[in-house]
């Protein structure tokens, strides 16, 4: 289902999962442009706990990888992360795509 979804959005695709007991959070985003600086939502406050990224464009160049920051607009501690899943166990509040 997840290769259904990647083909039909044409774009890359990055989420963040987070979890606490038998509770989860989760943000996603896709696009097709790179290189802009991303905030994270504001209740997104949790460590997280996986990012899978998906740089498949098939109308545009893909993007190699992203970077994910523990402070918003992309300052603080940098992540950097490629294709597939990561599995950091930290805290973030930003990221671009590269």
């Amino acid at each position: 289902m997840i290769l259904a979804i990647i083909g039909l959005a044409q774009a890359w695709s990055i989420n963040f999962f987070a979890e606490k007991g038998d509770k989860m959070k989760r943000v996603s985003a896709n696009g097709t442009k790179r290189g802009n600086c991303i905030n994270l939502r504001s209740d997104y406050d949790w460590v997280t706990t996986s990012i899978t990224f998906y740089p498949q464009t098939p109308a545009w160049p893909d993007p190699n990888g992203y970077t994910a920051y523990s402070k918003a607009n992309c300052k603080g501690t940098a992540y950097y992360g490629v294709e597939g899943q990561q599995n950091p166990k930290r805290r973030f509040r930003s990221y671009r795509v590269k």
